[in-house]
């Protein structure tokens, strides 16, 4: 998970964070946490600016946690335009595969 590459295409499209910074914390031992409140708040900006609305999907056929992700676009209903079903990896990375594909989509 290259966090440098997810920054800078949010930069590029002008995602400013209202509450973290727009870079990681190299020294933090609560970076993965901050982390992954930042994603959720780029994927509220997804939401709000180009109606891509991300959802995380659970792997019902596994023993552990594993998730897969869909991306749907409300244009003007709601179709799913982007999944992989076969993923199946911890919530935080899933939630940043998604990011990237969302910003192949807008």
């Amino acid at each position: 998970m290259d966090k440098y590459k997810l920054i800078e295409q949010a930069n590029k499209y002008n995602f400013n964070s209202n509450f973290l910074y727009n870079k990681p914390y190299k020294y933090s031992n609560k970076e993965k946490i901050r982390w992954y409140f930042w994603m959720c708040e780029l994927n509220f900006w997804f939401n709000e600016k180009y109606d891509i609305h991300i959802v995380l999907t659970i792997n019902p056929y596994s023993s552990t946690e594993l998730y897969n992700y869909k991306i749907y676009k409300n244009s003007p209903d709601m179709r799913c335009i982007k999944s992989n079903d076969n993923l199946n990896t911890d919530k935080i990375s899933a939630l940043y595969e998604a990011l990237i594909e969302s910003f192949k989509i807008i």
